[in-house]
């Protein structure tokens, strides 16, 4: 219902604003009230022709194709919604109105500064990962210890093999400790992206690889995913912990990890967040290390007793307007470090970003290195 709501407005609003203001051939304005309405309509459509819409399975140029048309009308509808309040001033303060040719410039101008800009939001959305480094310094912390951090991986039908391979080349010439993933690992079902997913048992850490479910993983059918998992020596982590140990035998610090909400909603034997479950056995003397999909989760994840919580699910705000929403709708969080009540977090970009909204201004994909040290 949702879909079908943001559909009819979203195309309500661009016939209104864009199309019912110029005069033009009749078969022209069909034309785009046709195309329009498919554009409106792409959320309906593929959850129609392309399974689900959180984990589509149409080829990836099709998803991204049909997100950069739907941002480019958003963006039209966006300006065009600015230039008719103008339209409107002027008209009142000073009684002249638009001739109908210069309606049309500003419509041609509209729809190709919109789809200029979408185009290079996608294409930022395909660059590389940048790497960004932290240091943080605390008696409990080991002498030295990096961990590198992954999120929002969104592994789908529009990431190719060679893409995760040179993520894999990336984090591994980090020569990390410890590699973590918060979740959304994937997009959709393992036997349609099996050759790219099975590029993740390239990395390479020395104390080995962590994860926790994000939503992305429940939309796809978690249970189905968990002896890929196993196969990929990737651990998961889900309302668990882990105590990462030396050569030696000496402790080093705890990595717990809590599931995500979206859990509650996928079968009994699935949980949400379970702080107790997580942190159960904890040695209080360790540095604690939380994984948490949601950075709404953080103050419940300072609270149980986590030092740093990693997250991601924000991909970092993705573009501007947009980015105030989603920091709202996620407690204020949105993307890099954050404290609370003397704890740590760190919210990552994304390290790819999911195909149903592909798009990316001032918020680059990111890998997250942080380096643990002992305070002198």
């Amino acid at each position: 219902m949702i879909l079908f709501v943001f559909a009819l407005i979203l195309f309500s609003l661009s016939y209104v604003v864009l199309i019912r203001q110029i005069r033009i051939n009749a078969i022209l304005r069909l034309v785009l009230i046709v195309l329009f309405l498919l554009i409106s309509f792409k959320n309906p459509i593929l959850v129609i022709f392309g399974g689900n819409l959180l984990a589509p399975q149409l080829p990836g140029p099709v998803v991204i194709g049909a997100s950069a048309a739907q941002l480019a009308l958003v963006i039209a509808v966006f300006f065009g919604l600015i230039l008719e309040l103008l339209l409107f001033i002027v008209r009142i303060v000073f009684k002249v109105s638009a001739v109908n040719v210069f309606r049309i410039c500003m419509f041609l101008t509209v729809i190709t500064g919109a789809s200029c800009i979408s185009c290079i939001a996608t294409r930022n959305a395909d660059l590389p990962p940048q790497n960004t480094f932290y240091t943080f310094r605390d008696d409990k912390y080991p002498e030295a210890f990096r961990i590198v951090h992954l999120t929002d991986t969104h592994i789908g039908t529009n990431v190719s093999p060679e893409r995760v391979r040179d993520i894999v080349r990336q984090v591994n010439a980090l020569n990390p400790d410890v590699i973590i993933h918060t979740g959304d690992i994937i997009d959709g079902k393992y036997e349609a992206i099996a050759p790219q997913v099975d590029e993740l048992k390239g990395l390479k850490a020395k104390y080995g690889v962590y994860a926790v479910n994000g939503n992305h993983e429940y939309y796809s059918s978690a249970p189905d995913w968990e002896h890929v998992w196993k196969k990929l020596n990737i651990r998961m982590i889900n309302n668990a912990n882990v105590t990462i140990t030396d050569d030696s035998g000496r402790k080093l610090l705890v990595l717990a990890g809590i599931s995500d909400p979206a859990a509650r909603k996928y079968g009994l034997s699935m949980s949400g967040p379970d702080y107790e479950a997580a942190l159960e056995g904890v040695d209080g003397s360790l540095p604690v290390i939380m994984l948490s999909h949601r950075p709404a989760e953080f103050p419940n994840c300072a609270t149980a007793g986590a030092d740093i919580t990693f997250s991601g699910h924000t991909h970092g705000g993705m573009i501007p307007v947009l980015k105030q929403i989603v920091a709202f709708t996620n407690g204020g969080y949105v993307s890099g470090y954050y404290e609370h009540k003397g704890k740590k977090m760190i919210t990552g970009n994304g390290t790819i970003l999911w195909a149903g909204f592909y798009a990316r201004i001032n918020d680059p994909a990111e890998i997250v290195i942080v380096d643990l040290k002992k305070k002198r």
